[in-house]
């Protein structure tokens, strides 16, 4: 099909990466370039950097604590 469309400027992925037999056809076409479409990007950095912090700050032990109303006096 690639060989029959020569006005193809383009390959769209619609997700992240690329598989080994596209990489291996792509090879014959260089004028063609290939966008891989990356969605999830934000919320997985987001969600990775929530996570970092809670661990650093050792939030769900304290979380645990207020949810069941033992107060300030028992976080330490």
């Amino acid at each position: 099909m690639l060989a029959a469309s020569p006005n193809i400027r383009m390959l769209l992925i619609p997700f992240a990466g690329l598989p080994e037999t596209t990489k291996e056809i792509m090879g014959d076409y260089p004028q063609i370039v290939i966008h891989t479409l990356h969605h999830n990007a934000s919320p997985t950095v987001e969600m990775a950097l929530t996570l970092l912090m809670a661990a650093a700050k050792n939030t769900l032990p304290i979380d645990r604590i207020f949810r069941n109303h033992e107060g300030f006096n028992s976080v330490s």
